[in-house]
């Protein structure tokens, strides 16, 4: 399938920050490619690309490719989010809406057309706590594990919006979501859609020689937010 994406995220005092992305999912070799475009806060462009598979995440920036390590072009984190072919499918829609029931409280509020395609959608209302639950009652202890750490920081219940096919394929999903960081509220709205299903895009993880891993820095910091809350 094929993805597009837009995220903006907002705070008091600071300009908004857009990003966007393009890219596929192939559901054979469980790897999404996806290129990003965004603004620094100085309005300045910027382009990055990710390679994003079952345990491995990959990004390249290439504005930041004098700060790297010499021969690295890509950084590496593991991935805590284990993708898998029923990540957009399922055999009904209430099965593509039962970790979101299980995170919070789930309505179905009408029917709409997504890139010309029938569509009922459903808002749902999640809590960080209830999230929390729904992931370890699904064995992502990993990711339950990660989430905790920071689950203090969100501010508020995290809001969505998801559209569902007559084949239980997610067509687009909308959130909301509030994180206070360094004592400001940070709201990001995100909007996706999920099309052209069947399509085989090549995707290939990068070579280990031209990545350098940012894993263990990644699990200093949140370690470091875990203990802050």
């Amino acid at each position: 399938m094929r993805i597009k994406m837009v995220m903006r995220s907002t705070s008091e005092g600071q300009p908004p920050v857009t990003i966007t992305g393009s890219g596929a999912y192939n559901g054979e070799s469980k790897l999404a490619g996806v290129t990003y475009h965004a603004r620094t806060s100085a309005g300045e462009p910027m382009e990055f690309d990710a390679v994003l598979g079952d345990s491995d995440w990959y990004f390249r920036y290439p504005q930041l490719a004098s700060r790297m390590p010499e021969g690295k072009e890509w950084i590496k984190l593991h991935s805590l989010i284990a993708q898998s072919d029923n990540s957009t499918s399922a055999e009904n829609p209430e099965d593509s809406l039962r970790a979101l029931s299980a995170a919070g409280s789930v309505q179905r509020v009408g029917q709409a057309e997504v890139r010309k395609v029938h569509t009922t959608r459903y808002r749902a209302t999640l809590t960080a706590n209830g999230v929390l639950k729904a992931l370890s009652a699904e064995g992502q202890d990993e990711l339950a594990e990660a989430f905790e750490k920071v689950a203090s920081q969100v501010d508020g219940p995290i809001r969505a919006e998801v559209f569902i096919d007559r084949h239980g394929m997610v067509r687009r999903m909308d959130t909301v979501t509030r994180v206070i960081s360094s004592g400001t509220v940070v709201t990001t709205e995100t909007h996706m859609d999920l099309f052209d299903f069947g399509a085989q895009p090549q995707i290939q993880v990068p070579d280990e020689s031209r990545v350098f891993d940012m894993t263990p820095m990644l699990e200093e910091k949140l370690g470091t937010l875990g203990q802050s809350s």
